[in-house]
């Protein structure tokens, strides 16, 4: 399972020694680690362009989600779902999947609170629904493995 890192670029394709992570059960913890990955790495920008760059709290929060997205792009494309396929046709895709899994999730939210739930047990469905959502479409649309011929 050798993944060598790069940065993505149009037109790289991840060098892997075998496909890693075909499994659904091996993509899933590869998901699941990549959301921890980005969500630090997004929280860290976050706090540095905040406290110590005495950055606005709404541009900072927008640059921290940003670098988070992009990394959660590249680990899922080059680890997670070990896809080859062009970067100019799947980010575009990816951005879209991630659009409208949050637009599920703002409306799960409210839709959950308009019927007296919690804000916390709310929240925690509509992030479970969003990552399900994401996992998904990735899996089976963004980074959709190539057909074989037959």
């Amino acid at each position: 399972m050798c993944v060598r890192w790069a940065i993505f670029l149009p037109g790289h394709r991840p060098v892997t020694a075998a496909a890693p992570g075909r499994s659904l059960v091996g993509q899933a913890w590869r998901y699941a680690a990549t959301g921890v990955a980005n969500t630090a790495f997004g929280l860290s920008v976050i706090v540095a362009l905040h406290i110590w760059g005495q950055i606005g709290v709404t541009v900072a929060n927008a640059t921290g989600y940003l670098f988070g997205l992009l990394l959660s792009y590249v680990l899922n494309r080059n680890w997670t779902f070990a896809h080859g396929g062009s970067a100019r046709k799947t980010l575009p895709r990816y951005l879209a999947l991630v659009l409208g899994a949050f637009g599920v999730n703002l409306l799960m939210i409210n839709c959950l609170q308009a019927a007296e739930v919690a804000y916390l047990p709310a929240q925690l469905a509509g992030t479970c629904v969003y990552s399900l959502l994401v996992f998904l479409g990735a899996r089976s649309v963004v980074f959709r493995p190539p057909r074989q011929p037959q």
